[in-house]
């Protein structure tokens, strides 16, 4: 039996992995046993499949577990001489504040429990049981999925590009580890944003990229600081530029572009929640108007749907993808078909639109009730700057509490709010009594309650 304390600061696949390798070692799961798939054993627990999943591969490194074609994964006979006792790495005991707002900016995955997922799902097994059901995923993913994103994007953010330049992943990382195969790390030099998403810049410095940071502006990033650079590649948010929030103007835009062509450059273009705008329509993505091949578009349907279904695209310019046929030739496609057939199903009936004008309702009003919320509760004492879009905006707190006492202050009165620092390179650039509140998490009649808690927290009154 398994346990899985969700509120535990132990991560579950840790869990999972710890509970399984000490039933081994002690013979309650005998050698030779078959252990429940990842998708049951998901279901049975009330966790992703990727946390299973993880946890698995942990045992199968360590020699505790084998893999049988079709059979799943099987318990390993184990040297007695020799059992594996490497301690897991414990994080510090700390004290535990009672949180009762957590203005994380990510979403509640209720809108999803309702019967349009569990349709597309049920017939994504039919498609699978149609055939070959041991068949590997193509590639790149699907045709049929391939096909439906490429119109999409073309829809709605008037990205051109033909279905075989588009290939799924199973996340961020992954992402950028595809598109960091595809440059030279002796040749290129990689650009970020000032402050910027510390995902990508974790992937191309593991690669061995030299990094370079470009502050940015009210408006997006400094341009001149840009045409420094030639053999660069400009990793940018410029829909709702994280964590500053600034969207990238149209005369920016074209100058990028105009680097790129000029300078040998490239331009990794993250599109990750301009499907939650607020006010009017964000303008179109840059690769729109990328008549050179310089622009590498990336976007996923996490926001849209779950974290759980990672599925996330990139979007090649033509002489990458010939390239990437080349380099990636063999390699398997991550996204689980399941998952695939299950999104062409939602998106092909209709449910993809229904869900989008219901999420996208849901977060404004969201939105709407927190900046209100704000206005009226500290009037002057803040500035609230970088909404608009997504699932977060920043306030900039008028009391001469540094970010950290902010956060402190906050969590003793039971909201959880976030810094901006972490993202920066240079923590003197950091607005220093700014944090960022989200809202995707939050019920909406929370709101309200939670920034009343706030202003108790960060002026006593």
């Amino acid at each position: 039996m398994i346990i899985v304390k969700k509120n535990s600061e132990e991560p579950i696949y840790i869990q999972i992995y710890n509970q399984i390798k000490d039933q081994i070692e002690k013979g309650y799961i005998k050698t030779g046993e078959r252990l429940y798939s990842t998708r049951a054993l998901a279901q049975i627990l009330g966790v992703s499949r990727n946390t299973v999943e993880r946890a698995y591969e942990m045992l199968l490194q360590e020699d505790y577990l084998y893999v049988v074609r079709g059979s799943g994964y099987t318990v390993k006979e184990i040297n007695p001489n020799y059992v594996y006792t490497k301690a897991m790495p414990k994080k510090p005991k700390v004290e535990k504040k009672k949180v009762k707002f957590d203005m994380i900016n990510n979403f509640s995955e209720a809108l999803l429990g309702d019967n349009d997922w569990r349709k597309c799902f049920t017939n994504a097994i039919d498609v699978l049981q149609s055939r070959e059901i041991m068949d590997f995923s193509q590639r790149q993913g699907e045709d049929v999925l391939l096909d439906l994103i490429a119109k999409s994007l073309h829809m709605s953010r008037g990205v051109n590009c033909e279905p075989y330049r588009i290939v799924l992943t199973s996340g961020i990382h992954y992402s950028m580890e595809i598109i960091g195969g595809l440059f030279e790390k002796e040749v290129f030099t990689i650009l970020v944003e000032e402050p910027s998403t510390n995902a990508a810049k974790r992937v191309f410095k593991r690669l061995g990229f030299n990094i370079e940071y470009i502050p940015v502006e009210d408006d997006g990033i400094k341009i001149d600081e840009l045409y420094k650079y030639t053999n660069a590649v400009l990793f940018i948010t410029p829909v709702h530029q994280f964590p500053t929030g600034s969207e990238l103007s149209t005369a920016k835009r074209r100058a990028i572009l105009d680097w790129a062509t000029k300078n040998n450059g490239y331009i990794i273009e993250d599109d990750y929640d301009s499907a939650l705008c607020y006010k009017a329509a964000p303008q179109a993505a840059i690769q729109a108007y990328d008549i050179n091949d310089r622009v590498i578009f990336i976007g996923n349907y996490v926001y849209m749907l779950s974290p759980g279904m990672k599925v996330y695209y990139i979007v090649l310019p033509k002489h990458l993808y010939n390239m990437y046929d080349i380099f990636y030739n063999g390699y398997i496609n991550q996204v689980p078909l399941i998952c695939q057939y299950a999104l062409v199903e939602h998106m092909s009936k209709g449910y993809m639109s229904r869900h989008q004008r219901r999420f996208l309702k849901n977060n404004f009003d969201k939105y709407v009730m927190l900046t209100n919320c704000l206005n009226d509760t500290f009037g002057d004492k803040i500035e609230i700057y970088g909404g608009g879009y997504g699932l977060f905006l920043n306030v900039r707190v008028k009391n001469g509490m540094d970010e950290d006492e902010l956060i402190e202050k906050g969590l003793k009165n039971g909201v959880k709010v976030y810094g901006l620092r972490t993202y920066y390179k240079d923590t003197s650039l950091c607005p220093g009594n700014s944090v960022r509140i989200g809202f995707g998490s939050v019920n909406l009649n929370d709101i309200p309650k939670a920034v009343e808690l706030l202003y108790k927290a960060w002026f006593g009154d």
